[in-house]
């Protein structure tokens, strides 16, 4: 199976309550979707719900991530959810994949709105990666959504840079090696 639930930063406890997720880099049918979509749709959009800032621009955004997510509650000992975090982007976009409808609980959780966004298919949710946000347990069913992540050319992200090399790192085992990447950080 292509899926995994390969989390670096959290524990083996905390991941087996974690969604299942799969790169879209490995889902060709996919990836032929949503090349034009982020051209001609996605990159506009996300230009026009951050008016004003010169780095989140449809000629700026640079998509650096897409992950399909699965929160399927059948597979984990208690409901499937992300912990509350931040991200290394410029901007996020998150994409139902499914009809509400078909499982309980989920949407993110948007902590400056101290509540749950749940938008229906067909819509999308970008919000700054720096904002505090969740993903809502999954209870019963399963909830598929589209994960982006997005940096900008007209911004350079250090933290982000340092955050994945030290993942990487962490990923080959190398913790030591890691620890040193994130202590240069600072």
């Amino acid at each position: 199976s292509l899926w995994s639930k390969d989390f670096p930063h959290a524990s083996l406890e905390r991941e087996s309550c974690m969604p299942d997720r799969i790169a879209v880099d490995l889902l060709p049918e996919a990836l032929g979707w949503l090349a034009p979509t982020l051209a001609q749709r996605l990159c506009p959009s996300i230009e026009t719900a951050f008016p004003g800032l010169p780095e989140v621009t449809a000629q700026n955004l640079r998509l650096y991530q897409a992950t399909v997510l699965r929160y399927d509650a059948s597979t984990a000992p208690g409901p499937v959810s992300t912990p509350v975090h931040q991200d290394f982007s410029v901007v996020t976009m998150t994409i139902p994949l499914n009809d509400p409808t078909e499982y309980d609980g989920g949407g993110t959780w948007i902590n400056p709105l101290h509540l749950a966004v749940k938008p229906p298919i067909g819509h999308a949710l970008a919000h700054a990666g720096r904002v505090w946000h969740a993903g809502q347990p999954v209870t019963n069913g399963t909830r598929y959504a589209l994960a982006m992540f997005f940096h900008s050319s007209g911004h350079v992200d250090h933290g982000r840079r340092f955050e994945q090399r030290a993942t990487s790192l962490i990923a080959k085992k190398k913790i030591v090696d890691a620890c040193e990447e994130l202590t240069f950080s600072l």
